[in-house]
């Protein structure tokens, strides 16, 4: 492996821990937001 090999797999790997965070926070918080603000009625999605 060369180091842009490396730096591509570490910034992946990064991605998909920052996305399954968001999915678990947005769980125990009983988020049920689909990002459609009109739906809910009110937007705590950043």
């Amino acid at each position: 492996m060369n180091p842009g090999e490396i730096a591509v797999i570490l910034a992946l790997a990064c991605a998909a821990g920052l996305a399954v965070r968001s999915l678990w926070r947005n769980r125990k918080a009983g988020g049920r937001c689909d990002g459609d603000c009109s739906r809910c009625g009110g937007c705590s999605h950043h």
